[in-house]
């Protein structure tokens, strides 16, 4: 059984070392890097139904055609991503089982306003020795942040 997590999936201004930022939907089988985290994508369903909140974006958008995403680029999307390695979300069920994710990525115009990290096609990606999140890891950052104070 796979457990749907709770995570804030808004974009973020973290960068993960390796990884190109991309503002489209990332492909099916790579991995993404999102709060301390990696993640495989399992299945992109593109595009969604268009919800309350992304009808302002696709009237300002000018009504592109509904029937395709090819029409505009900031369709809604959904990803399906299976935690993978890093920071561990918190499992609701705490069984252990495999950690789910459905991201809605709503309207968007030109493209904008979710980045993802995208790692390359090899799979491989730099994580910390010590808590194997991805680079740069949350003690990196800290002790950056500390040097610059």
């Amino acid at each position: 059984m796979i457990r749907a997590t709770g995570i804030d999936w808004r974009s973020t201004d973290w960068r993960a070392l390796g990884a190109e930022q991309i503002d489209h939907a990332p492909p099916e089988g790579r991995l993404v890097a999102f709060h301390r985290a990696v993640w495989q994508v399992r299945a992109v369903v593109l595009p969604v139904a268009l919800e309350a909140r992304d009808v302002p974006v696709w009237e300002a958008a000018g009504r592109p055609d509904r029937l395709t995403a090819d029409t505009w680029v900031g369709w809604p999307y959904l990803v399906d991503a299976l935690w993978v390695a890093g920071h561990r979300p918190v499992d609701p069920e705490g069984d252990g089982h495999p950690l789910h994710a459905f991201v809605r990525v709503g309207a968007r115009l030109n493209g904008g306003a979710r980045r993802w990290n995208l790692y390359p096609p090899t799979g491989r990606w730099p994580r910390c020795s010590c808590c194997g999140e991805p680079m740069p890891c949350h003690a990196d950052q800290l002790a950056a942040r500390a040097a610059a104070a």
